[in-house]
């Protein structure tokens, strides 16, 4: 399902106090099924607990686009974890995730400080969804089969959100207090590697073939290449002061997709090379993310997908990225067995 782009005329401040509930919601048992499986998985409350098990919840009863999202988040996890009962789940899901979108999308041309939070919410369950979904032939994260993704779009309209009106403003009412900053926790062995991602050589080759090659996008490409530098180091570190946590940070690495620029997606709209080498090297932070149930086996398609546009001329720019997922599979699944044998 593709969402229209963000409107031009969006109003960011208006007299609508917040998004309206369906007074007519009648629970059923499937309902309380999800509402209860939400609640109480770990995978679906992660980082902050009291966030998605209490306050987002407690949002969800007065905004109904909340909480159908949130029970089609849950029920592509029910999916997951019962693949016998799979299809009745997933019917279950495309129905609340149908309902909530559209709710979604009445309400963001009239953003405003009471339902900001909502919306903010509310756009971190449909990217959840589109990635539990799973990975669809043409699908390059950003764009498939031509055209942007649907929750890249969504993205963006909150990210206007966040810089026009700020964090207290989401986090306000049902969310507040607005989470602080905590110190970063000293990591267990188990979720550490002592290996040093060696991506500068890597990214500093796609830049040296950028610079050289008089190409009319090159200052499109730098940019993206600028931003890839800085999710990188804050995720890896570098070659002289390495990070050595094997997973990524939702927020780090994501954010990077959601600053990606038009002119950036139409390049890959187009098939352009080095657009496509660049996303193939995202695509080394989106496997840093397979801690996340949803996030699993999306790294190795998009760089299979690049792969097959480029062909053969460009295998030796690949090199890099696909070793490296391969190095990264095999350190997650070594943190899954310690994981397992000390549980």
């Amino acid at each position: 399902m593709n969402l229209p782009s963000t409107p031009s005329n969006m109003t960011l401040f208006t007299e609508s106090p917040q998004v309206t509930p369906n007074p007519t919601w009648i629970w059923t048992v499937d309902d309380l099924e999800l509402q209860h499986h939400f609640m109480t998985s770990d995978e679906l409350c992660p980082g902050d607990p009291i966030l998605w098990r209490v306050k987002v919840p407690k949002l969800a009863f007065g905004n109904h686009c909340v909480l159908h999202l949130l029970l089609a988040v849950s029920a592509l996890h029910m999916a997951r974890n019962k693949p016998d009962e799979a299809s009745r789940y997933k019917a279950i899901a495309d129905g609340h995730y149908g309902v909530g979108l559209r709710q979604v999308m009445d309400i963001l041309p009239n953003l405003n400080r009471e339902n900001c939070g909502a919306l903010y919410i509310a756009t971190t369950l449909v990217c959840s969804y589109s990635f539990a979904s799973g990975p669809s032939p043409g699908h390059l994260l950003i764009i498939s089969d031509g055209t942007e993704v649907a929750w890249v779009e969504l993205l963006r309209g909150v990210k206007m959100v966040v810089e026009t009106m700020g964090f207290e403003a989401i986090f306000a009412g049902a969310l507040a207090p607005m989470p602080t900053e905590q110190p970063p926790k000293e990591l267990p062995p188990s979720e550490m590697t002592e290996r040093v991602v060696l991506w500068e050589p890597a990214l500093q080759r796609i830049a040296d073939l950028v610079a050289v090659s008089n190409d009319p996008d090159t200052g499109i490409y730098e940019k993206m290449l600028t931003d890839l530098t800085s999710c990188f180091q804050q995720t890896c570190g570098t070659a002289k002061e390495p990070r050595h946590a094997i997973d990524g940070k939702m927020e780090i690495i994501i954010g990077c997709v959601y600053r990606t620029e038009d002119e950036f997606v139409q390049c890959l709209k187009d098939k352009k090379p080095f657009a496509l080498l660049i996303l193939a090297h995202l695509v080394v932070l989106i496997k840093k993310l397979e801690w996340l149930w949803y996030m699993t086996g999306w790294a190795s398609h998009i760089l299979h997908g690049v792969a097959l546009i480029l062909g053969p001329d460009f295998s030796e720019y690949l090199r890099w990225p696909r070793e490296e997922i391969e190095r990264l599979n095999e350190e997650r699944i070594h943190k899954k067995q310690s994981d397992s044998s000390n549980n």
